[in-house]
């Protein structure tokens, strides 16, 4: 959780801003949540129909499936033809970065959150949308003391309710099956307790 506190601090994301967050894995699902309590509108892009119904479920105001639309032209349609104030790429993919690039606001913040697989995948956009459009590319990858301290303060309130994301719980004795759960795309985290 600290790490995402971190991506959306950084993202600058306030009140009332239209947001795209990119994947709704666990992580997604986590910057939904923060998007949320932050005021935030929050669309989501997300190919997998399971997935995407959980992203609703989690407060999602929209779903954009990235395979049936063009990004950018969904992303305009869903904010008035502005673009979104802010983009957070929670997937391991660099195209998505391209994609966000296009379909930002002008004054728009793209956060990469996710690593992108593999190392050293170059992504291809044109720089005169930085001048012309003054968007901003940022990313994180950790955390510090303070997201970490904010993180402990909202579990320990309950001002964020973690426990939809938890898919399954086993004892140790079924270790392999959880290991086995937590590699497939249907599950978010597993809990094995002893």
């Amino acid at each position: 959780l600290a790490c995402v506190i971190r991506s959306v601090n950084k993202a600058a994301v306030g009140r009332s801003d239209q947001v795209v967050v990119v994947g709704a894995g666990t992580m997604g699902i986590l910057h939904i949540m923060l998007l949320k309590q932050a005021g935030a509108t929050v669309h989501v892009s997300e190919p997998d129909a399971e997935r995407a119904a959980f992203a609703r479920e989690m407060g999602a105001d929209a779903i954009i499936d990235p395979t049936n639309h063009s990004f950018a032209k969904k992303v305009r349609a869903l904010t008035g033809g502005r673009g979104a104030d802010a983009i957070l790429c929670a997937v391991s993919v660099g195209t998505v970065v391209e994609q966000a690039v296009e379909a930002v606001a002008k004054g728009g913040r793209v956060h990469v959150y996710a690593s992108i697989h593999p190392r050293g995948t170059k992504v291809s956009v044109d720089p005169n949308l930085f001048h012309s459009k003054e968007i901003v590319l940022t990313g994180t990858m950790s955390q510090d003391r303070d997201d970490m301290r904010q993180a402990v303060q909202m579990i320990s309130s309950r001002a964020i309710d973690l426990r939809p994301l938890i898919s399954l719980t086993l004892p140790l004795a079924q270790l392999e099956e959880g290991l086995q759960a937590a590699m497939r795309p249907d599950t978010y985290r597993v809990i094995v307790s002893p």
